[in-house]
């Protein structure tokens, strides 16, 4: 089992579906048309809880909206977009991580 932890932007989470089912007062703050989606980024811990079982992949993300603690778990086939959206999304954080090292 993998976790990651990374800043994701407005949209990026709204092109994984992280909002889905978030009541929207939690989310008018932030989904604003004055607010630029790609500049605003959010805290976000990314575990992998099952990795390509018969079903497919299962990851868990946890975040934090206008002090609104939200869990969501997506399910997706590797081909999916949600699973390019996270693989790029790790592979910047394992990035970065390298980066430090130097």
């Amino acid at each position: 089992m993998c976790e990651y932890t990374n800043y994701i932007n407005l949209t990026e989470a709204l092109n994984l579906g992280l909002f889905d089912d978030v009541p929207y007062k939690y989310l008018k703050k932030v989904l604003d048309h004055t607010i630029n989606r790609a500049e605003y980024y959010f805290y976000v811990d990314i575990k992998d809880i099952s990795s390509n079982n018969h079903s497919g992949f299962v990851t868990e993300f946890k975040f934090t909206i206008e002090n609104c603690k939200i869990t969501k778990i997506l399910k997706y086939n590797c081909v999916s977009d949600i699973a390019f959206a996270i693989s790029k999304l790790i592979e910047e954080e394992e990035e970065e991580e390298e980066e430090e090292e130097f």
